[in-house]
């Protein structure tokens, strides 16, 4: 459970509040919840994910607080107490919401992407390719990006070598001429970003990451 809701919870065992004040504050830690992520983004990159997630849940608030009425009466049959259902609320609310938007990511991605296009990539190999700034602002997409950054100069030794080979079966200025421009991407035509291999890069983007992300 969210903080935001596990403070709900306390709240709701102290007896202060009615069934519905609680499932009126759930939606809002909800709202709560997904707001910081958007307004500490800071690329629109980085903003992507957070105000998708922003958007899901704030439809799911506007839904739920329509339909608070009825839920107001459902909960009054359940025999649960106030705190019990701050939890089976949150849980429901996460779950039906899920179940109604996983149809949608696809069209609502697109429609991010849209809005907040990703800068152009350069077209030089020996540059990084995924190591941008979204994943300076959110932890887990900086990993995913140093992972697919290694990857992709695993890739790049890979097809180097395999040309390599080639080129000792049959001799081809042409070839010799892509084999060196492969082995200056890797080896370090640009040292501020690849040094000396593919753990230096990932390994310096990571660093910039701010501790208390990636903890």
């Amino acid at each position: 459970m969210a903080a935001p809701a596990f403070i709900v919870t306390l709240l709701a065992a102290t007896g202060v509040m009615t069934p519905v004040t609680a499932m009126v504050l759930v939606l809002g830690a909800n709202i709560g919840g997904a707001l910081p992520p958007v307004l500490n983004a800071g690329s629109a990159l980085a903003r992507r994910l957070p105000l998708g997630n922003l958007l899901v849940r704030g439809t799911g608030c506007v839904m739920a607080l329509a339909l608070m009425p009825l839920l107001g009466k459902l909960a009054a049959g359940l025999a649960l107490t106030t705190p019990q259902l701050v939890v089976v609320f949150h849980t429901a609310f996460s779950a039906v919401l899920a179940v109604m938007c996983i149809g949608l990511t696809g069209p609502l991605a697109r429609a991010l992407e849209r809005f907040f296009p990703e800068e152009e990539r350069p077209a030089d190999p020996g540059m990084p390719m995924y190591l941008d700034e979204a994943g300076l602002d959110i932890a887990y997409i900086g990993l995913s990006n140093s992972v697919r950054e290694s990857l992709r100069v695993a890739d790049m030794l890979d097809v180097m070598l395999d040309r390599l080979r080639a080129l000792f079966a049959a001799p081809d200025p042409l070839k010799a001429g892509e084999i060196r421009q492969a082995d200056h991407s890797l080896d370090g035509r640009n040292p501020a970003t690849f040094s000396s291999g593919c753990c230096v890069i990932t390994g310096a983007y990571i660093t910039t990451l701010p501790p208390s992300l990636i903890r």
